[in-house]
């Protein structure tokens, strides 16, 4: 729970680094696979932004080419980071469930089934279906 609330505290800040990195989003002509809704929208967040002072600054607009790629590849691997601390937690979490719904009540079983549809590819359920083959 504690991932989950830390992630979405995080959005915004992500957000904001996407408009960075990328120069359909922080340019003023709606990108031709955006729809009339989604840009209308785009453009509010960076009105409210405006309004409060947070708005994406007029250098972010013109970023360095290896800027903008490493700013990508560090966005890419926090996010990964951040995949791998929810699969983790989602499979304790889906081990306890799957303890109790052994040993106190079976209703948890659907629970737990649809939870491990989340999880599946991850790379933490991946180890756990290893271990379980392993001799």
């Amino acid at each position: 729970m504690h991932s989950c609330s830390t992630f979405a505290t995080y959005m915004n800040w992500l957000t904001r680094e996407l408009e960075k990195a990328d120069p359909d989003l922080s340019g003023a002509t709606k990108p031709p696979n955006m729809t009339d809704k989604q840009w209308e929208t785009l453009q509010g967040i960076k009105a409210q932004r405006a309004g409060h002072g947070g708005g994406a600054n007029a250098e972010s607009t013109s970023s360095a080419p290896d800027d903008v790629e490493a700013r990508m590849a560090n966005l890419a691997d926090i996010i990964r980071k951040w995949e791998v601390n929810f699969s983790r937690h989602l499979q304790i979490l889906l081990d306890a469930l799957n303890h109790y719904a052994a040993t106190e009540t079976v209703v948890l079983l659907s629970l737990c089934a649809r939870l491990s549809t989340a999880n599946q590819g991850a790379e933490f359920a991946a180890a756990k279906v290893d271990e379980s083959v392993a001799p």
